[in-house]
């Protein structure tokens, strides 16, 4: 018998995160939000491609440990528990509802059923179409790094 999954709602407006984030064209980057009044961390910008990506709203619960691989669909968010504020809901297969809130939310137990529950760090992203970009408030857009630039780099060579 396979392992039972759930999920969590993420509520970016409540969140400080820090995660990588990956386009579906190859570019990455790093965001952290140090308080939740930077505003959500749901649209990032990649740096490489300059679309905008927006961040899924659930992340996965599974009774087994999360095996860390590359390979997750893309675009996605790989979060970094470590630095991050987590603010989700959690839906056990019990039918409760409860919060996941607090740094570290690697494991959480559902307080109905006792069930343990492994979070999973990934959430799914997908672009965000022209006609849907003027009305995004707030988007995370990455520091330029030179480095990460392949035109400048070429250029300097």
């Amino acid at each position: 018998m396979g392992s039972q999954l759930s999920v969590a709602s993420v509520n970016w407006a409540q969140m400080t995160v820090c995660m990588d984030v990956y386009c579906n064209c190859g570019g990455q980057t790093h965001v952290c939000t140090h308080e939740a009044s930077q505003g959500s961390s749901e649209y990032v910008r990649c740096p490489h491609c300059k679309k905008v990506l927006r961040l899924g709203p659930e992340v996965q619960l599974s009774e087994t440990r999360v095996v860390h691989s590359l390979s997750h669909p893309r675009p996605h968010a790989s979060f970094q528990w470590k630095g991050t504020e987590a603010c989700l809901v959690g839906r056990c297969t019990c039918a409760h509802e409860f919060p996941i809130v607090g740094a570290f939310q690697y494991e959480v137990d559902c307080p109905a059923c006792g069930k343990h529950w492994h979070v999973w760090p990934y959430v799914t992203g997908e672009l965000v179409f022209a006609e849907a970009l003027a009305s995004i408030a707030v988007m995370q857009e990455p520091e330029h790094d030179p480095m990460m630039d392949p035109y400048k780099v070429a250029s300097t060579q």
